[in-house]
């Protein structure tokens, strides 16, 4: 399968660091399938994605992270398939370390601070008319966040 970022013609995908690590820039990203379904976990860095790794602490701040998470909500501003239609049928965000328990988006697994330092953990699930005709997957990511330099996948 080829993944394509969504407006530099270089290959952002890279399998250098571990799956755990924390560097700004970075992302990580699991794809897996079963059978007529697709799963991605997206992990990356708050920085990243809304300029600041601590709870928020004004309106404004409150504000980013919450467009931040209407973006991950809204699957189809991030990814494209190519080869056969896929929608999304769950979508799961956690800001952890930049909002208050009670205000992040839970599917009821328990939280940790990942030694301080704040990150969005979103899983999605998509179901496919037929993954055996995908060609192909375009990642917008590189578009909406551009401190996002490179995203490690591992595809199962």
């Amino acid at each position: 399968m080829l993944f394509r970022s969504g407006h530099m013609e270089e290959d952002h995908v890279s399998s250098h660091r571990s799956v755990s690590s924390h560097e700004h820039g970075a992302a990580q990203m699991g794809i897996a399938v079963e059978g007529q379904s697709l799963h991605v976990n997206f992990t990356s860095p708050a920085m990243n994605i809304i300029g600041f790794e601590r709870m928020a602490e004004s309106t404004l701040e409150n504000e980013v992270v919450a467009e931040a998470i209407g973006v991950f909500q809204n699957p189809s501003a991030l990814f494209s398939f190519e080869g056969t239609a896929c929608d999304v049928s769950d979508v799961s965000v956690h800001a952890e370390g930049v909002l208050p328990e009670e205000n992040e988006t839970h599917d009821g697994a328990e939280d940790s601070e990942h030694e301080g330092h704040a990150e969005f953990d979103v899983t999605y699930v998509f179901t496919c008319g037929n993954l055996d005709n995908m060609t192909g997957m375009t990642l917008n990511f590189f578009d909406v966040w551009p401190g996002i330099e490179e995203i490690e996948t591992v595809y199962l």
